[in-house]
């Protein structure tokens, strides 16, 4: 298989075994199964989350502490799509320390196509590796390795970003990317955003006095560590990669280097 994807793409192929215990314990295979099902042969989406769930009791001891399931499309040939969820045990989605395995997956039927969303989230107190296949790199999403594209930027020391700067900068990669390659960036270039500004800042107005707690929130911030990546790139040539990656590093006020996959 690395030989025949390595003479089709004409690049190095690096394959990568990963084991899973349990599918119920991956997003991705959850989402892949519940894609092919409908193509084989007529059945609802309900029927396909039922049989899942029936299983999800006898995964919950070994660290699945929820799964969070839903389609969108038109369903049974309906003249207006919707989209129907089913939900079993605690999936939040608003706690960002959550360890939660998200992936997505699309089946093409004789209506149109129908897009299904996998959620799991896995228990706090789970001990080990927590299985997720996020990262499509097989290695765990710690944020100091490259995990979805080919090329990156790293931070060489810790301190604050702001949204205007991680704005900033992912407009300067895209300005550099589609100057370069035209429409070819459309088609085939990636880039993915790993730094998120979660931290709110507040502000007082002039000429108010101490008290009264905190001011209104004025704007977010994302603390980065040293070596950790901030941007990743794919479908792109090493030249533009880089090029954008010089540009991206003079907005933000931290250093950065331009990192490879390796």
């Amino acid at each position: 298989m690395r030989s025949f994807l390595s003479n089709r793409t004409k690049t190095n192929t690096l394959m990568e075994s990963v084991k899973i215990k349990s599918v119920y314990q991956s997003a991705s295979l959850i989402a892949q199964d519940i894609s092919f099902q409908p193509r084989n042969n007529q059945i609802s989406f309900r029927s396909i989350f039922s049989q899942i769930v029936q299983d999800i009791p006898l995964r919950m001891p070994q660290g699945v502490e929820g799964i969070r399931i839903c389609c969108s499309g038109r369903s049974g040939g309906a003249e207006i799509a919707r989209t129907e969820c089913g939900k079993y045990g605690k999936t939040s989605r608003n706690v960002f320390h959550q360890k939660i395995d998200y992936a997505p997956a699309e089946v093409s039927t004789r209506y149109g196509i129908s897009g299904v969303k996998v959620r799991i989230s896995y228990s706090k107190n789970k001990k080990g590796r927590a299985i997720s296949e996020t990262c499509s790199r097989g290695r765990e999403p710690d944020g100091t390795q490259l995990g979805f594209g080919r090329y990156g930027t790293k931070s060489c020391r810790a301190g604050r970003l702001s949204y205007r700067a991680i704005e900033a900068a992912r407009r300067a990669i895209i300005g550099q990317f589609h100057r370069a390659m035209s429409g070819q960036f459309r088609r085939n270039g990636k880039i993915w955003v790993r730094v998120l500004a979660d931290l709110p800042i507040t502000g007082k107005p002039a000429e108010v006095r101490m008290g009264r707690g905190k001011g209104n929130p004025t704007g977010w911030i994302a603390r980065v560590s040293t070596g950790q990546i901030s941007f990743e790139m794919d479908g792109v040539s090493l030249s533009n990669a880089r090029q954008a990656a010089t540009l991206a590093a003079h907005k933000p006020c931290s250093s950065t280097k331009f990192v490879l996959w390796s």
